[in-house]
């Protein structure tokens, strides 16, 4: 059975600076509430979940631009495995690499409405210590997530609302 991860990604706050409305970069800070959990293989189920990141980012153009950044995200969640019947709390940390594909159709020059589409590739780089033999091997290291959303500036604030959908499981889908 395919078992996808989808997350709302939510970039709370962002902030930039401006050259003349063609270069603006900035950092962001955000978290993911996961719409949709399974287990990730017969022996392990999720429970809980939070999610956050902080990162930055680059964006070139006026109307129609290009976004690249990088973050580092944090996953946060008990998992139990199935076999022993015990828990833990685990914690991933990720880099994230998002390219982006936006419009921006401006109000003003101090505000504007922006609609996102691109795509992410998200890497493992940090995997907690557990006791209930949780390890790498229960996780795909390697993820491309497809991402649509909807920003808005105010001056040098921005506020993003997006839908973030993995191409692959965060599980690894084995029996083990």
């Amino acid at each position: 059975m395919k078992k996808i991860f989808i997350c709302l990604s939510i970039i709370l706050l962002s902030f930039s600076i401006d050259a003349q409305r063609l270069l603006r970069g900035g950092i962001n800070i955000g978290f993911d509430v996961p719409l949709h959990q399974k287990e990730f293989s017969a022996n392990f189920a999720v429970s809980r979940s939070i999610n956050y990141e902080f990162g930055a980012f680059v964006r070139i153009g006026k109307t129609f631009y290009a976004q690249a950044g990088i973050t580092y995200a944090i996953n946060k969640f008990q998992i139990r495995n199935l076999f022993i019947d015990s828990s833990s709390a685990i914690e991933i940390g990720q880099i994230n690499l998002p390219i982006l594909f936006v419009y921006g159709y401006d109000f003003s020059t101090k505000k504007m409405l922006r609609i996102n589409a691109g795509i992410q590739y998200r890497g493992v780089v940090r995997f907690t210590d557990n006791k209930i033999q949780f390890n790498k091997s229960h996780i795909n290291t390697h993820n491309m997530d497809i991402i649509v959303g909807l920003g808005f500036d105010i001056s040098n604030f921005s506020f993003d609302i997006a839908y973030r959908k993995s191409i692959k499981p965060l599980g690894a889908q084995k029996g083990s």
